[in-house]
């Protein structure tokens, strides 16, 4: 017998639509024939075949950049940056170096989005945050600068990606939204008069916030990297914020704790909550982590 209230999937494989206004059964399958044939656009398509298109305003830019050294520039006087005023929460010093073999973090890095609700040390939080994304020992000299490296890659070196965090069930502090410094290891409050409502963090079911020990949000300035790579900026973004993801899987891991990258957050109220623009302030990308 078939079920009646499938039967509408049956021919999800095979029916390919080539008239745009046959909208019945429409699905994915049936998107994308028409995205193909040029009658449907997709924005993400439309990035993708001009993604390296670049002109000659671009070119412009990055041999300016290039030839005085922004990057070099911007990063010695990231330290103006960072807020360092009695609201900061100073953490504690992160562990010297993580006891467990790299292959042992790959072999047990996995997805979880179910959590035990038992918090986490300060000193835990520290580790986790500064080896994710904090200054690493290594510095370039150059052109009379002295150049803070991250532990993980920029494009260009510009570092544009900031990281919002949600702290949730860390021991010795209130539950609200951080804005991570990484040069000076230190977290600056955000949004502490706000109701905050984590329920409506990300998109679906299944997903436990309430039990979890941080929720991190990947935010991207446009302007930060637009003046030097134009169009290019976006794929230089995205792939940034992977590795940064990456970084945090596997340092959360190492520590004994699980998370999960989630691209299904509701942007709109997390970046009101933040205070972006909408326009030039945008996230990116969202992490979630604690104790299964």
């Amino acid at each position: 017998m078939i079920d009646i209230k499938l039967k509408g999937m049956l021919n999800q494989h095979t029916l390919a639509k080539e008239d745009l206004h046959n909208i019945s059964n429409s699905d994915n399958h049936n998107v994308y024939s028409q995205l193909i044939l040029a009658n449907a656009n997709s924005e993400m398509l439309s990035y993708m075949l001009n993604l390296n298109h670049q002109k000659l305003n671009d070119f412009k830019s990055m041999l300016a950049y290039n030839q005085i050294n922004e990057a070099g520039l911007i990063n010695e006087a990231q330290y103006l940056n960072e807020v360092s005023d009695s609201s900061v929460i100073k953490l504690p010093a992160p562990k010297r170096q993580i006891g467990v073999s790299i292959t042992k973090v790959l072999s047990k890095r996995h997805s979880c989005r179910k959590f035990s609700s038992i918090p986490i040390s300060k000193r835990v939080l520290s580790t986790l945050l500064h080896y994710s994304w904090g200054t690493s020992p290594r510095k370039i000299y150059t052109d009379s600068l002295t150049i803070n490296t991250r532990y993980y890659a920029s494009g260009g070196g510009l570092y544009p990606i900031k990281v919002y965090i949600y702290c949730n069930n860390v021991e010795d502090m209130k539950s609200g939204f951080y804005l991570y410094q990484p040069l000076s290891n230190t977290l600056l409050p955000l949004s502490q008069d706000k109701a905050i409502n984590i329920d409506n963090f990300y998109e679906g079911e299944g997903i436990e916030v309430s039990s979890s020990n941080l929720s991190v949000f990947y935010g991207f300035r446009v302007s930060s990297l637009y003046l030097k790579y134009g169009e290019l900026s976006l794929l230089l973004a995205i792939a940034e914020v992977g590795e940064m993801s990456q970084n945090f899987d596997l340092v959360a891991t190492s520590l004994g704790l699980s998370g999960c990258t989630i691209a299904g957050f509701k942007k709109r109220y997390i970046e009101n909550i933040l205070d972006f623009d909408h326009i030039d302030e945008h996230i990116l990308l969202s992490s979630i982590c604690g104790k299964e």
